[in-house]
């Protein structure tokens, strides 16, 4: 252990933990109000998500009035300790920052046994917060020697709301038609360039943004899951990490996933899938079923954490920009922390059914448009359908701009524009 090297490591990252809150653009993220008053507790705070999605920046902003030491462990110098040196790490930085009261780790899951160390310091009363890029490897670890004295918090690239409020986009109380005009092509842009904070200021598609995508996904791929699973079979790996993101808004099972990349273990897909997973590049969905077998034996959706790192990795340009709405409600479903599944039944399907303790409470259609007639009637027959099974009340179909309200018999279904609901609250 070079103690000259880890001083000067330190006093670097400290001063690029300044120039983060100072220098950048900052907004307020839909996730911050919770953080604070998270940290209002003692208990320590982990804020994980995937890679680039701005938890560092979040935990700094969270706290850059206070007193603070921060760690980055994804780099090379921090990376390489052990276990046994954090003790003298912290040494180090307290006689940098001899009074401070926060404790900001990044990505400190690449040291081995570091949730002991956390541990003690969250017994010496430090206040604590660690942010990841791997949500196995920090949840494994917390829930076996940090029970009940942590928080978690995911984030996920910028909300639509975080993109308008990073251009200095206000939305007004009452919408004229001009300005609904001009929010529709903030929410084009926002569809198709998504929410990467890094790239916000970029057009989409340009070679700087997919460089900057590929990169990032190279990283991911090699860093947080070749690396640290120590993956043998790496071209398997890539062959279902590219399948899995041309999936995205589709069904799938792992079954179908081994055929297509020739793999003799539907075991291997699943680890795999699992890993993509944990490292947050992709989200599966699985069905709503009272029946736990039917759980498992249905087949399962795809969604990917970003449509812009889709593109940018598979190539596709011209893709169904129904699917691309679909996926970006499933992306603030998840964001808004909601318990949702979609309906498979024989004779129809529904793209997501929010349940809330045991009952189905809404049911939500995604389609582009409903403006033909076998669209709109396909749409309407499946929320009647699956309200009439699951007693919901709430049915809503999410098109591009359209905006209605159906009635049927005693069944009202609302017809709401992507970028009204988006910025809706509930």
């Amino acid at each position: 252990m070079n103690l000259i090297k880890i001083k000067q490591s330190i006093i670097d990252q400290q001063e690029e933990s300044r120039t983060i809150t100072v220098s950048q653009k900052l907004i307020e993220r839909v996730s911050a109000p919770l953080l604070n008053e998270m940290l209002t507790s003692k208990l320590i705070i982990v804020i994980t998500g995937i890679r680039r999605s701005g938890k560092s920046t979040l935990a700094l902003q969270s706290i850059s009035s206070k007193k603070y030491l921060y760690f980055n462990f994804d780099d090379e110098i921090l990376g390489s300790l052990a276990s046994e040196d954090l003790n003298d790490l912290l040494t180090i930085g307290l006689s940098i920052v001899p009074d401070a009261t926060y404790l900001v780790f990044d990505e400190i899951q690449n040291i081995e046994k570091w949730e002991l160390f956390i541990n003690r310091l969250h017994r010496q009363k430090y206040k604590i917060i660690i942010t990841g890029s791997n949500s196995h490897l920090l949840s494994s670890e917390l829930s076996t020697h940090l029970t009940g004295r942590h928080l978690t918090i995911s984030i996920l690239p910028f909300s639509f709301k975080e993109v308008l409020r990073y251009n200095n986009f206000p939305v007004p109380t009452n919408i004229t038609t001009k300005m609904r005009s001009k929010i529709l092509n903030q929410f084009h842009y926002y569809l198709n360039h998504g929410g990467f904070p890094e790239l916000a200021q970029h057009p989409p598609g340009s070679k700087l943004t997919n460089l900057y995508l590929k990169e990032l996904y190279s990283n991911i791929i090699g860093r947080d899951i070749i690396q640290r699973k120590k993956i043998k079979n790496i071209k398997t790996l890539k062959e279902i990490a590219l399948l899995s993101l041309s999936l995205y808004s589709s069904k799938f099972t792992y079954q179908s996933i081994k055929n297509s990349c020739g793999n003799n273990s539907i075991s291997t897909v699943k680890t795999y899938i699992d890993y993509l997973q944990e490292s947050f590049i992709i989200f599966v969905l699985g069905p709503f079923s009272y029946r736990p077998k039917a759980r498992i034996s249905l087949p399962k959706k795809m969604y990917a954490v970003d449509v812009a790192l889709v593109n940018a990795i598979t190539g596709q340009t011209t893709s169904d920009l129904g699917k691309k709405l679909e996926n970006l409600i499933y992306l603030e479903l998840n964001r808004r922390e909601k318990e949702f599944y979609y309906i498979n039944e024989p004779s129809y399907e529904v793209d997501f059914a929010i349940k809330e303790g045991r009952s189905i409470v809404e049911l939500i259609q995604v389609s582009w448009s409903i403006a033909e007639i076998s669209t709109r009637d396909r749409e309407v027959k499946a929320l009647i359908s699956g309200s009439k099974k699951y007693k919901a009340t709430k049915l809503l179909i999410i098109t591009e701009n359209e905006e209605s309200e159906i009635v049927i018999d005693n069944y009202k279904i609302n017809v709401i524009p992507a970028w009204k609901w988006l910025l809706n609250d509930c």
